[in-house]
């Protein structure tokens, strides 16, 4: 990509209607909902710090997360029985529910967000954003 490509690439990223773009794809994959699937894939129970570093994000980040998802009730929190220092973070059976529920609100969000795009567009698009991916 040449540098006026990418310098307006970044004009319309940095734009304030790129909002609905980021919520449809971004903010539905990060944070609460990251942390929850990761639990979830990594068969429930990883510790602290590797949530922390699968979900590339801060311990204090991580913390400030952890601490919102126990006090709704998606995850709990306890010491390792080995370790002492470690903190082990289990997800619940809310956590549990809460992500089949959030996926199809994503998905709502993300063919809301498409549907301003063609049929060919929207595949295009597609297959585009996976090659990108892979």
């Amino acid at each position: 990509m040449n540098q006026s490509k990418a310098e307006a690439l970044y004009d319309a990223l940095t734009n304030a209607n790129t909002k609905r773009l980021v919520e449809a794809f971004y903010e539905g994959f990060n944070g609460r909902y990251g942390i929850l699937h990761l639990l979830s894939e990594s068969g429930g129970t990883l510790s602290a710090g590797e949530i922390a570093e699968k979900q590339q994000l801060s311990t204090a980040r991580i913390a400030a997360v952890l601490s919102s998802l126990q006090r709704g009730g998606y995850v709990k929190r306890s010491k390792c029985c080995i370790d002492g220092r470690r903190t082990l973070v289990t997800i619940t059976e809310k956590g549990k529910a809460f992500l089949p529920e959030h996926k199809k609100e994503v998905i709502g969000r993300i063919q809301q967000t498409l549907s301003a795009l063609s049929d060919g567009e929207q595949e295009q698009f597609c297959r585009l954003l996976f090659q990108l991916l892979a």
